[in-house]
This record gives structure tokens, C-alpha cells and sequence, in this order.
């Protein structure tokens, strides 16, 4: 197994844990573990050739990014602007059915929540921007913590502490044994934040959840996000 320390990529730093998750996606032969002293950062791992030029020769060109199902406009369905009604969220599922990049539509929207308007809703990492560019437009994620969606509907990793009116959380966990993105995804699945003593059993040593920059008055617009170790 050839592997490459990216000390640039902390766990308990939250855009460090899904740039290397998100590394098993883009390159299927790659696989990610944690280092296990001090704090963990990202080993990525490939049973054969170099994990660093697997990435590199996996990174979407500009034409793949234009064309990814998430763009605003797509032929011969509605657009779909930064308020998704749900029938055009629905009829851009129907036409990229059977996309490779099919998938990159959840990662950002679901109709599994749809508000009082009847539009679906954002995931927290996809936040409201001025001018109401979409996701793709600005070709990255911010991260937000939104107060009024539910974590139960949104994605993998949100929860809710006890507190009625507490806002939700992200917990994401460092793991020890290289796993590809099938094998992430169904760790994500098993694991749970709040059950340590069986996290030895799936592999897991460390774990993280997000902490919100607490703004001091009502006018202050500050956004902050750092990360507490579990």
C-alpha cells in the first residue's frame, strides 16, 4: 500500500476532513485513514501507483465542472435558481438520471424538507449568498449552520443537542484502517457520536463537532466555525 501524510489536512479542522473524504470520491482507487497520535491528519492510500498523482489525474476539468447537475440550467427543464421549487428540483432529478455526476444534486438540496413556499431545502454547508448565486455559480462551500432545518432531513452527520433550541451540530469521526468512499459511507452509517465505547469496534480513535462563533449582539454578522474534540 502506497501512502502520502497530508499534515495540511487536520481532522479536527472540518474543510480538511471533507477535502480528504471527498478525495475517495473523486478518485475511486484511493483510499483514506487518520493518523493516530497527536492530531490525526489525513494518509491518503492506494494499492497501486502514487496516491498523490491518482488525485491530481482525478480533479474535474472546467468542462466537467460546467456540465454538473447541480449548474443552474440544464436543456429542456426549469432552472433551477438559489429557491428550488419542488417540481423543478423533481424534473432536474428525472433528466439527470443516469449522470456520473447525478449524485452532486443531494450534496447541496433536498425535497426530503420542503418549506411553507414549496421550495426544498438547502443543506447548512450551502448557505444564502448575496444576488442569489447558487453553489455552482460560485464554484466552492461556506459553511453555515442554519437554525431552521431539520437535522434528521439533511445530510449525514448533522445532529441536534438536547437543548429545544440549540442549533445543530456537525460530528464527523477519524478513523485507522484505509477505507475507499463505499466503505466511508457505510462507517458514517454505523457510527455513533455518542456511543464511544463502541467506536474502538468500527475502527474510530478520534472525533470531532462543530463549535459556532457566538455573535455578541444582534448586529454583529460575524460567522464562525471552529471544531471541538468529542
Amino acid at each position: 500500500m502506497n501512502e502520502f501524510t497530508c499534515s495540511g489536512l487536520p481532522a479536527s479542522w472540518v474543510n480538511g476532513w471533507l477535502a480528504a473524504t471527498g478525495a475517495t470520491v473523486l478518485s475511486q482507487e484511493l483510499r483514506l485513514r487518520w493518523t493516530t497520535s497527536g492530531t490525526p491528519c489525513a494518509v491518503l492510500c492506494a494499492p497501486d501507483g502514487d496516491p498523490v498523482s491518482l488525485l491530481a489525474n482525478s480533479w474535474p476539468s472546467r468542462e466537467q465542472l460546467e456540465s454538473m447537475p447541480i449548474k443552474r440550467t440544464w436543456p429542456d427543464v426549469e432552472a433551477m435558481p438559489r429557491n428550488v421549487p419542488v417540481d423543478a428540483f423533481a424534473q432536474r432529478v428525472a433528466a439527470v438520471r443516469g449522470e456520473s455526476l447525478a449524485w452532486t444534486l443531494s450534496s447541496t438540496v433536498t425535497d426530503l424538507h420542503v418549506d411553507e413556499k414549496g421550495n426544498v431545502a438547502h443543506a447548512p454547508f450551502d448557505p444564502p449568498v448575496p444576488r442569489g448565486y447558487v453553489m455552482h455559480d460560485r464554484q466552492g462551500t461556506d459553511a453555515s449552520l442554519g437554525r431552521n432545518v431539520r437535522p434528521s432531513t439533511i445530510q449525514r452527520g448533522w445532529v441536534r443537542k438536547n437543548e429545544r433550541r440549540a442549533r445543530p451540530r456537525f460530528v464527523w469521526p477519524a478513523w485507522s484502517n484505509p477505507l475507499d468512499s463505499a466503505a466511508i459511507d457505510a462507517l458514517l452509517d454505523v457510527w455513533k457520536a455518542n456511543k464511544r465505547d463502541r467506536w474502538p469496534s468500527v475502527g474510530i480513535h478520534a472525533a470531532w463537532q462543530s463549535v459556532s462563533f457566538e455573535a455578541k449582539s444582534t448586529s454583529d454578522t460575524t460567522r464562525g466555525y471552529g471544531s471541538e474534540r468529542l
